[in-house]
């Protein structure tokens, strides 16, 4: 008799993303956060908790990965968290988020959920400079973040310097147009009305 059971099915063995519940004497499909796993020593189904940087859903059979852009922190997750703002994720898997100040000085992600550290920029009302990084917006400048040159605002004339460097000190001055400040345009900087030129666009 012995021999003839030891070929039987045990009736405690379940199917893929469910485990034996003693409680009920039944197979149970795996609550959200876990994963229906085979014990070695037993060869029964257990289910066992997602690691960090992965997620299970309800009856799942392996931990899923958290995609780029979201992390997972603690075992046991039922999904992935966003990175929000100033942060993004780079690769599968991520138990935290890498902070864009790192890359650059008062750096942020325009949105939630980013991937790279491309995805690093500006925030509205500063510029970018290789130097120090997302600088405040002054007076005469118009900034709406990126990590391109601010433009000059309607009624000033930002008069390129040449001479100076991104890295060392600032490439541009801002003169206020006293006269008619439709001379000097909201545009790029050191751009002048039609038929205008000059410091202050005379």
């Amino acid at each position: 008799p012995e021999l003839v059971a030891s070929w039987l099915p045990d009736s405690r063995a379940c199917p893929p993303g469910q485990a034996y519940d003693e409680s009920t004497s039944q197979c149970a499909i795996c609550p959200t956060g876990t994963y229906s796993a085979r014990n070695e020593s037993t060869l029964l189904r257990e289910c066992v908790l997602c690691p960090p940087g992965s997620f299970c859903l309800e009856g799942g059979t392996s931990p899923v990965l958290c995609p780029k852009g979201s992390y997972a922190n603690a075992s046991g997750q039922g999904e992935c968290m966003r990175c929000l703002p100033p942060s993004y994720a780079d690769a599968l898997g991520s138990i935290d988020c890498k902070s864009c100040q790192l890359i650059i000085a008062g750096g942020t992600t325009p949105f939630a959920a980013a991937t790279s550290k491309d995805d690093c920029t500006c925030p509205e009302k500063t510029y970018y400079r290789r130097d120090s990084g997302c600088t405040p917006c002054t007076e005469g400048l118009s900034c709406w973040g990126g990590l391109g040159s601010p433009k000059q605002a309607e009624g000033y004339y930002g008069r390129l310097l040449p001479e100076y460097g991104m890295d060392n000190k600032e490439w541009f001055e801002i003169f206020k147009c006293h006269a008619d400040v439709r001379r000097c345009p909201h545009a790029q900087l050191g751009v002048c009305s039609e038929g205008r030129e000059g410091l202050a666009c005379t």
